[in-house]
Formats: structure tokens, C-alpha cells, sequence
């Protein structure tokens, strides 16, 4: 139980860094970056952060968040189990 709390947690930190939670992601390699705007984070900042100043999401971030979405879904359908 411990290990997959560890595991996830860093999951988790390594998103949330890569997506710009820390800081801007300005100061990341090229890579990196895209990568970040890809995961869920990233794409969720992106996808808010666009509105916010009046212009609409773009699909790249939509499709991110909606690809995510199925993705997590199917494992969780398929692994999680109540007993």
C-alpha cells in the first residue's frame, strides 16, 4: 500500500511540475515542455487558462483532457475492484 501511494504521489509531483504547477514552463528544454502541455495538468492549465482571457480552449488541450479522461476511465473500469 505505501509503495503505490509513493508511486503515485511522484506521478503525480512529475506532472504537476512538467505542466507548469511550480512555475512557467518557459525554462524547460523543448521536449519537456511539450510533453507537460500534453499531461493532464498542463493540458487543464491551458484549457482554463484561455478563457480566462477570453479566447476559446484550443482542441489540442480538449483532446488531451478528453484522451486522458478515456484512458483513466478504461484502467479503472478494468483494475478497480470493491473487494
Amino acid at each position: 500500500m505505501n509503495a503505490g501511494l509513493a508511486l503515485g504521489l511522484g506521478a503525480f509531483f512529475l506532472m504537476l511540475a512538467l505542466g507548469g504547477g511550480f512555475g512557467g514552463v518557459d525554462n524547460l528544454p523543448d521536449v519537456l515542455r511539450q510533453a507537460g502541455v500534453l499531461l493532464p495538468y498542463g493540458a487543464g492549465v491551458e484549457a482554463l487558462a484561455a478563457p480566462w482571457t477570453g479566447e476559446a480552449p484550443a482542441l489540442r488541450d480538449l483532446g488531451a483532457l478528453g484522451a486522458w479522461t478515456v484512458v483513466a476511465g478504461g484502467l479503472a473500469g478494468r483494475f478497480f475492484r470493491w473487494t
